[in-house]
């Protein structure tokens, strides 16, 4: 509705950080919160400046490419847990993207993301592998910037955390990092089982 739209946008230009006319920003409703007599709603924005949306279209453009809509990941992935066979909806969960320059760590209480942090850890570091040490950072690095997400986000969003961390990306097929971080936490690390979701809508 008009009066919901003004309403967003009224709290984007607070707490965006960045000029509102600088950014392209959507919104979606993720809960009706009902309290005494009046309903709430939850929702969920999604902000990017002109600039960087622009250097992501520059490759479909050059191809004259049509691209009708543009989704953040790590929104799209926490859709997906609903998925997942055993999903519960107050559930933590913890998903790890590796990327080929960067690592994403992102923290779901259901399907909705609640906090993520990204570092300049990425796949890429491997490409001269010579010996067992380079891994083994790699790993140790990892296992670092995760622990600190994780103190962050059970002090800051939650009294617990999920019991399993997700890796999904580059390496996530390598048994070796998977080990390697299992013996590091008191919890397991699984690739993320894209073969076993179920159905799901992710239109609302």
């Amino acid at each position: 509705s008009r009066a919901l739209n003004q309403a967003v946008w009224f709290e984007a230009k607070r707490q965006i950080p960045f000029p509102i006319n600088e950014c392209h920003f959507d919104y979606r409703r993720v809960a009706e919160i009902f309290e005494d007599s009046s309903t709430k709603l939850k929702i969920a924005l999604i902000a990017g400046t002109r600039r960087l949306i622009s250097e992501h279209l520059a490759p479909f453009q050059a191809l004259s490419i049509r691209v009708d809509s543009i989704y953040l990941s790590q929104d799209v992935i926490g859709r997906m847990l609903g998925g997942l066979p055993d999903f519960e909806s107050k559930r933590h969960y913890c998903l790890v993207n590796v990327e080929r320059n960067r690592s994403e760590i992102a923290y779901y209480l259901g399907t909705e993301l609640e906090f993520s942090h990204v570092i300049s850890l990425g796949s890429h570091f491997l490409a001269n592998r010579r010996d067992d040490t380079v891994f083994e950072y790699f790993t140790e690095t990892l296992a670092n910037e995760l622990q600190n997400s994780l103190d962050f986000y059970a002090g800051q969003y939650a009294n617990r955390i999920a019991s399993q961390v997700y890796i999904y990306g580059d390496l996530s097929y390598s048994d070796e990092l998977i080990s390697r971080l299992s013996t590091r936490f008191e919890f397991s690390f699984l690739r993320f089982p894209m073969e076993t979701l179920r159905n799901f809508d992710c239109d609302n």
